[in-house]
């Protein structure tokens, strides 16, 4: 198992950010991850979004 993905099953409630930007390779594969969780009956398709600039407005309204 990756690192990313361990850290994603052990996973604990994070209240404070660093401020560095996450590897594209992390990102993608955290996608990959979540494209794959469970849905309702399998009927529900996933919407994620990634916001990787600070000064896109959409970024504090997702926090």
């Amino acid at each position: 198992m990756s690192e990313t993905m361990n850290t994603i099953l052990t996973r604990r409630s994070t209240r404070n950010y660093k401020p560095d930007m996450i590897p594209k390779e992390i990102i993608d594969e955290i996608l990959r991850a979540g494209t794959y969780a469970a849905s309702g009956s399998g009927k529900q398709s996933p919407i994620i979004i990634t916001v990787t600039n600070r000064r896109t407005p959409l970024f504090k309204e997702l926090l």
